[in-house]
């Protein structure tokens, strides 16, 4: 019928959209910048930023499930520049 019904979880619509390679390729980098942010989570000395990375790295996963919308990328995006920003602020202490 030439009409295209979006799909309410992240993993089925980037599957038609982008195929199975795409979405492979799409949680593999998700599955990268969690495990930096694990791995960084050894330097953080400070109890409130370890806070906010472990919040973070939280939020990063239940938004790269969610309902995949604009919104939803956008805040994913900038949750993930403040974890870098902040992993980056205390390697930079450490050296």
């Amino acid at each position: 019928m030439g009409t295209f019904f979006k799909p309410h979880t992240t993993p089925i619509f980037l599957f038609l959209k982008i195929g199975i390679i795409g979405v492979i390729i799409y949680y593999w980098m998700f599955y990268r910048v969690f495990m930096y942010a694990k791995k960084s989570l050894k330097i953080i000395n400070n109890l409130y930023h370890r806070i906010i990375v472990i919040t973070l790295m939280v939020s990063v996963i239940v938004l790269s499930v969610n309902n995949f919308s604009s919104k939803m990328q956008i805040t994913g995006g900038v949750f993930i520049g403040i974890l870098f920003s902040l992993i980056s602020l205390h390697q930079q202490g450490e050296k």
